[in-house]
């Protein structure tokens, strides 16, 4: 799994810290060969060399922060960075220079899950103990092994920290705006069975009674003479176009039209971990109640599937 940066602030911080460890080894080198003029800087292309590997590790540091980078490449620069960082130690063994390590372990246990990061840690400390007996390197001393170990997996447990809170945060995320689609579906679910309730009871009882009514007084007016007839047969009308009335309330009810560019807006404006763009068309400005609700539900689960 592709992991992101840890929270704003917690990046912002590691970031800083890590840039100044990377700065203060390359002023450490540069000191050691323009200033005290260490014996080891002396050597032919020595600053060539240094400074090729120096910037090499930066280049692999930088490219593992990018988010488009997948998990292959991130592993591929974390390869990059460990080996310049040894080079670099191999050029010039000096205690300040292995914070490039820390930084780097760092970055792998950001990466990568806790196993596989502290086997990575232990084969990237066995590398540094066996630069001790190799070349220039023998001058590193067993407390400097021991402290930069050290080091490495005070920054490999607070990274694993940071992840864990990280994709806790991420997953509480996800959560509240599945809470948040479902809270809207059963608002809407319970808004559309309210209107096929009051629908239905108009239909069964008020259109029952108002039927029986006007078929009563088209039966009273053909009975009816006179000014008394005249009197049932306007009842009867008015029956009749209560009736016409109450049916059209029900039909109304039942397919009332809904809108829907609304609805769809207030259900992406829940959704605040997604970048959610609805493209509209002026055919859904008014749609009916059925339609609006296959609507609703697809855009719905695309955005919980997201």
């Amino acid at each position: 799994m592709r992991m992101s940066d840890p929270p704003a602030r917690g990046t912002l911080l590691v970031q800083i810290g890590c840039t100044m460890l990377i700065a203060a080894a390359g002023l450490r080198a540069y000191c050691a060969g323009a200033i005290d003029h260490a014996p080891l800087t002396q050597a032919p292309n020595w600053a060539l060399n240094w400074t090729a590997g120096y910037l090499v590790f930066i280049a692999a540091y930088s490219g593992s922060h990018l988010r488009a980078a997948g998990a292959g490449t991130r592993i591929a620069l974390l390869l990059i960075q460990s080996l310049s960082a040894t080079y670099l130690l191999w050029l010039y063994p000096n205690f300040i220079v292995t914070v490039l390590f820390v930084v780097t372990a760092w970055r792998i246990a950001w990466t990568l899950p806790l196993g596989p990061a502290l086997g990575a840690i232990a084969v990237q400390s066995a590398v540094l103990a066996g630069l001790k007996y190799l070349g220039p390197a023998q001058e590193m001393s067993p407390l400097v092994l021991v402290t930069t170990g050290a080091f490495e997996l005070f920054a490999v447990s607070v990274a694993h920290l940071a992840r864990n809170e990280t994709v806790a945060k991420e997953q509480l995320e996800r959560t509240n705006a599945q809470l948040r689609t479902t809270q809207a579906f059963l608002t809407e679910n319970a808004q559309m069975a309210e209107r096929l309730r009051l629908s239905r009871d108009l239909h069964d009882a008020l259109g029952h009674n108002l039927t029986s009514l006007a078929i009563r007084l088209d039966v009273a007016g053909r009975m009816a003479r006179g000014e008394a007839g005249d009197h049932i047969r306007t009842a009867r009308r008015l029956a009749s176009g209560l009736l016409d009335d109450v049916r059209d309330v029900v039909a109304n009810a039942r397919v009332a039209p809904v809108d829907l560019k609304a609805r769809l807006v207030a259900i992406v404006a829940a959704v605040d971990t997604l970048d959610v763009r609805l493209n509209f068309s002026g055919a859904l400005s008014a749609v009916d109640g059925s339609r609006a609700d296959v609507i609703i539900r697809c855009v719905q689960e695309l955005i919980t599937n997201a």
